[in-house]
């Protein structure tokens, strides 16, 4: 369980072209990461598997703290619609399972949104089903450990076309869920851009907290020209 998820990147939803495009960053990822912890890699059916093992290899990549799981997925963005792993109260791992729409319904999301309850079921951990509740993905979101939580309305709120998350959420509403769900006391919100990016601007694309009080950003001349390629084809 411990580790980072990868979901390999397939030629079924954006065809061979997109596929030979960023596949060499999975490698390299793969490659980086399992020297100091778990790879748990999600592969589109056991063809694939089997392609991506023979891949791995062909690049000198140890296959030792490697691992897989087949489940069809319709892209790669596991941090978006993947689980978000917490601990109740009395230090027990939890699953939530939030809903996936393929930011706004922008893309096929159906496969990638079902892909916390297949880790759910095969690593027997209980799960908080908060699809019918609410639409939120991973990189739309960033704590600080210390119960601060900033977000862009852009990307949780947003109700223009070809963007829409959570219909008629209020940011109240939105509030009241991060609050219960990542245990944070505190929201900070930006405004954003819909439509700037498919993401409508996660703030993940231009915000990291380094600590509880230190945050990593861009300079502000360069931010109105962010225009991060996630899933754009």
């Amino acid at each position: 369980m411990k580790g980072t998820w990868l979901q390999w990147p397939h030629h079924y939803q954006h065809g061979m072209t997109y596929r030979k495009r960023v596949e060499q960053t999975w490698i390299d990822m793969t490659k980086a990461l399992q020297a100091g912890e778990k790879v748990h890699i999600i592969a589109y059916n056991t063809e694939e598997k089997n392609r991506i093992i023979s891949l791995l290899e062909e690049n000198k990549v140890p296959m030792k703290n490697v691992d897989f799981k087949v489940y069809p997925t319709d892209d790669v963005w596991i941090r978006d619609n993947g689980p978000i792993f917490v601990k109740d109260n009395k230090g027990n791992i939890l699953i939530e399972d939030w809903g996936f729409n393929g930011w706004g319904e922008k893309f096929d999301s159906e496969n990638c949104d079902a892909i916390s309850q297949k880790i759910c079921v095969d690593l027997g951990i209980k799960v908080i089903n908060l699809n019918e509740e609410m639409v939120n993905e991973g990189g739309s979101v960033e704590t600080d450990g210390n119960g601060v939580l900033i977000a862009c309305k852009s990307s949780v709120i947003s109700q223009k076309k070809r963007a829409t998350r959570n219909k008629d959420i209020t940011q109240e509403e939105a509030e009241e869920m991060f609050e219960t769900y990542y245990g944070v006391s505190k929201v900070i919100w930006l405004d954003g851009v819909t439509g700037l990016d498919v993401t409508d601007m996660h703030i993940d694309g231009f915000m990291k907290f380094i600590n509880h009080n230190t945050m990593i950003t861009m300079k502000e001349d360069v931010l109105p020209s962010f225009k991060p390629s996630y899933g754009v084809i």
